[in-house]
């Protein structure tokens, strides 16, 4: 939409219009005869329907809301409601009686001008959405149609309307991914309606099939007999307007097949006026399967009940007791709990008797560090903290444990080591897991074709960076440079002036916080190679407030840019010659009717004329079609040329003899010889060698040097025609040939009619 528009006040318009009927009236009716004083009146009330007809239309144009303005048929505003000039923030009178095209050039060439002109041209109405011309971000939704000789066209502002949009379908997704990564279901309740819904998860929590119409009652059935007053309850203090109940509860709920689950139910009751009555509309929540969670707390209150009377009802491993003396003679278990035999397969008796019977399940690689660590800790009397892996007595399954032990020394000089045996497996498992998901990652990130680093904040230290990075900057960044001296590398501005150091994007993120998005710059590589560089940086913040980072991602868009600049030439291009074929095809057609008498014979014949001109100039523009308008092969627009002239003599040979090398040739070059080609041919069907059957047409060319450069020598040549004699008058065909090559190509043409046949030549530079 065009970012400035207003127009007069028509509610003022109208106005002076109607103090100036009531003047035409009194005037009408004091001047005229008796006879006419009929007439003045019934133009006096034609007119004051009028006024008022505009008064009503202005009205509704400036109640409906929408931004409305008009143009007449010659493209001038002939009217703009007060919501267009609120939009647009300018006074009316500014635009009025101005053409629009005039008023805002921006929109040449424009898809929106394309359909204000198409509904002006063709009368059908258009509504559309597209960007606002002149301001960039905002989008618009028009409607044009015909209206009063012109066109009227109303709009309104639909940016802020797909931004909501977006917004709901990003919270969408969002509580989707939140849902789906806490296993949650989500339920719907419509009181007024008793419709019931739930997510697939919600139902599969609940033991239904996802294909399964779900109702209250089918949700009311699965509450366990034993949950259901206090279900009950939970459900009429959330429905009470006075109470709103909204904590979560837990309860059990029986399953199809027989099987219980506890759930974690979570709901809000959205309230409403109802006859003006406020009354429950809607019960929403989700719905969270807990019966692991369950089953571990209720484990977790056993095991704590058995440890508060025996530690030898450990969950994961066991306690001990040692003693011994100062140099371990002596050594034997004291004390070992009943976790024992669970942990490492042997009985607290089988320890008890021997520590050997226990020792040995450690595996003989951790010992020597187990023995040093524990002879550390005997020589200073402090705790010790060891992981090793042991072997169970029974399944053979390795493990691993985290011995802690501290040493107590007794009044009669021996040793008592209090300590437990914990199995640590499955954080090593994780530990190990997290690793290589961090190895992957590491892994995906070098493969990536976008360079990464992530830095430390505030100082810049590089953290990470993968091996894009090193290929896009030119050198390795580690974590030993500093992210200033990482900046000082090669980024300039346009004009040339390098970046300072405050300037790249990370370190705008690095200093303020700034997030970057898909920022270009122009960037020198260390070897000199000038690239340019669109770079992103974001913050990301430690959950725990300790330690922030900030990683940055780039990539090289030098051909993106590069591909921007050839586009932008072959529009230059395709612009010009464009125009230079219009103008040819304009030179044809004046040429070819300029001369013919109103006989259809006449007329048939320039029509043919015309045609085939124009099919010549088409087969030079198919050469350069499937050459990407680049040039085109000499030899290919001499073969297209004569396609439609060849023949055979009675003994096979052709009438057409072709003589050259391949030659690279421009756009103009191969459109001007073809026109050439075409007419030469025309000419010799009709009055030359291509008449006779015995007539024979050579055409040779060679690219000759000069100091000077280059030139294309061409020469046409015929013979075994009819005898040849000069013509009266030049004729359309040789003033083509010689004054197109002379003006297209800079070169020159000369035709001689010798009396065994024509001969041409033409000499043109070479690029």
């Amino acid at each position: 939409m065009f970012h400035i528009m207003s127009m007069p006040n028509l509610a003022l318009a109208v106005s002076i219009d109607m103090e100036q009927l009531t003047s035409d009236i009194v005037a009408s009716i004091s001047s005229a005869p008796r006879g006419t004083l009929n007439d003045a009146l019934q133009q006096a009330l034609a007119r004051t329907v009028e006024a008022r007809v505009h008064a009503q239309t202005a009205a509704l144009l400036e109640g409906i809301g929408d931004a409305f303005y008009s143009l007449d048929a010659h493209w001038r505003f002939a009217y703009i409601n007060r919501a267009a000039e609120a939009y647009f923030g300018l006074p009316r009178q500014a635009m009025l009686h101005k053409v629009i095209w005039d008023m805002f050039p921006e929109s040449e060439g424009t898809d929106l001008r394309r359909r204000y002109e198409e509904v002006s041209l063709y009368g059908a109405p258009l509504s559309f959405e597209a960007e606002a011309v002149g301001r960039p971000g905002r989008h618009l939704e028009f409607h044009v149609f015909p209206y009063n000789g012109g066109v009227g066209v109303s709009f309104r502002d639909w940016t802020e309307r797909n931004a909501a949009v977006e917004a709901l379908r990003e919270n969408d997704t969002r509580l989707k991914i939140a849902t789906d990564a806490a296993e949650m279901g989500v339920w719907d309740w419509e009181i007024a309606t008793d419709k019931v819904t739930m997510s697939d998860r919600a139902k599969a929590i609940c033991g239904l099939a996802g294909s399964v119409a779900v109702s209250r009652e089918t949700l009311l059935d699965t509450v366990h007999s034993a949950d259901w007053d206090r279900f009950v309850q939970q459900v009429q203090r959330a429905l009470d307007p006075a109470i709103r109940e909204k904590r979560p509860f837990e309860y059990r709920i029986m399953r199809p097949d027989g099987s219980t689950a506890w759930v974690l139910a979570h709901g809000e009751v959205i309230f409403g006026s109802v006859d003006g009555e406020v009354r429950a509309l809607r019960y929403v929540g989700t719905l969270q399967d807990i019966t692991a969670r369950k089953e571990a707390e209720e484990a977790l209150r056993e095991s704590e009940a058995r440890l508060s009377a025996l530690a030898d009802n450990m969950p994961l491993g066991m306690v001990f007791q040692i003693t011994m003396g100062r140099q371990r003679e002596g050594r034997r278990f004291m004390y070992v709990s009943q976790n024992c035999l669970r942990v490492n397969g042997i009985t607290p008796e089988k320890a008890l008797e021997d520590p050997a019977n226990l020792d040995g399940l450690i595996l003989p690689e951790h010992l020597p560090h187990l023995i040093a660590i524990e002879a550390e800790a005997l020589r200073d009397l402090k705790p010790m903290d060891v992981e090793v892996q042991m072997r169970h007595a029974v399944t053979g399954e390795v493990r691993w444990f985290q011995i802690i032990s501290a040493p107590r020394l007794l009044p009669n000089g021996w040793l008592v080591w209090d300590g437990i045996q914990n199995d640590i497996t499955q954080r090593k498992r994780v530990a190990d897991a997290l690793c290589q998901s961090e190895e992957r990652l590491r892994t995906i990130l070098n493969e990536l074709p976008v360079g990464v680093m992530l830095m430390q904040v505030p100082q810049g230290d590089i953290l990470f960076h993968n091996g894009k990075s090193t290929d896009l900057l030119g050198f390795k960044p580690t974590s030993a440079e500093n992210m200033e001296n990482l900046l000082q590398q090669g980024a300039e501005h346009p004009d040339g002036t390098p970046y300072q150091a405050c300037e790249y994007p990370i370190a705008r993120t690095l200093l303020t916080g700034e997030e970057i998005d898909q920022k270009e710059i122009l960037y020198r590589r260390p070897d000199g190679r000038v690239t340019h560089l669109s770079m992103s940086s974001t913050l990301i913040p430690d959950p725990s407030g300790a330690e922030s980072f900030a990683v940055s991602a780039f990539y090289d868009v030098t051909e993106q840019k590069r591909a921007e600049t050839r586009q932008r030439l072959l529009i230059n291009e395709l612009n010009h010659r464009v125009k230079n074929t219009l103008a040819t095809v304009q030179s044809l057609a004046s040429q070819s009717f300029q001369r013919i008498s109103p006989d259809p014979d006449s007329i048939a014949a320039a029509r043919r004329a015309f045609e085939s001109r124009l099919f010549a100039l088409a087969r030079g523009h198919d050469v350069l079609t499937r050459e990407n308008w680049e040039g085109g092969n000499l030899r290919e627009v001499v073969n297209e040329a004569f396609a439609a002239y060849r023949s055979l003599h009675p003994d096979g040979s052709d009438a057409i003899e072709i003589d050259g090398s391949d030659l690279w040739v421009t756009p103009p070059m191969v459109l001007s010889l073809s026109m050439a080609l075409h007419e030469l041919c025309t000419n010799a069907l009709k009055y030359g060698a291509l008449r006779a059957s015995g007539g024979q047409v050579k055409i040779s060319w060679s690219a000759v040097p000069e100091p000077t450069g280059t030139r294309l020598l061409l020469r046409w040549e015929e013979h075994g025609g009819p005898p040849v004699s000069p013509p009266a008058r030049k004729g359309f065909g040789s003033r083509l040939i010689q004054d197109g090559v002379a003006r297209e190509l800079n070169g020159a043409a000369q035709v001689v009619y010798e009396p065994t046949g024509v001969i041409c030549t033409i000499d043109v530079p070479l690029p």
